[in-house]
């Protein structure tokens, strides 16, 4: 539970929508993301949660983190046990953005990563969320931005 998550020193991340130990807390990335929200370059930090059977009933973090449940690391249809909310896609683009880069930063940060997000199917996932969004921008095809090109040994 919750409480259980608060009593061994756990915090709850809202980029990765988990309980997590000092040890897979990484607060940098998360002060990354959130620094960017007001600035030109801004990732979207709209955190908005409702309740998956009333979508209308809006949560806040601290009304939404205690919905946790353990993990059952093979998938398992718990949307009437409520530990599902309903959130934005900005919310899911900057999950996706934070997974990414918290498992190519833990290889020199040695902070761990929840067992849910490091595996392959998920960054796949993310992947293809992220390229279905790029893909659908009316923007995403502008002329904007550069690449360097490089021959590696």
């Amino acid at each position: 539970s919750a409480e259980d998550a608060l009593a061994r020193n756990c915090t709850f991340d809202p980029c990765a929508m988990a309980w997590v130990p000092s040890s897979c807390l990484y607060n940098a990335l998360l002060q990354f993301f959130h620094l960017m929200k007001g600035t030109s370059n801004a990732v979207p930090m709209n955190i908005s949660f409702h309740t998956f059977s009333h979508p209308n009933q809006q949560l806040s973090i601290d009304e939404a983190s205690p919905l946790a449940k353990p993990v059952q690391m093979s998938f398992v249809h718990a949307i009437d046990e409520g530990m599902f909310v309903i959130t934005t896609l900005e919310w899911h683009l900057t999950h996706c953005l934070y997974v990414l880069m918290k498992n190519v930063r833990s290889k020199e940060t040695m902070i761990g990563i929840e067992p849910r997000y490091c595996h392959l199917g998920h960054l796949e996932h993310c992947s293809s969320t992220l390229l279905c969004f790029i893909k659908s921008s009316n923007t995403a095809s502008s002329k904007h931005t550069f690449s360097q090109i490089d021959i590696y040994p």
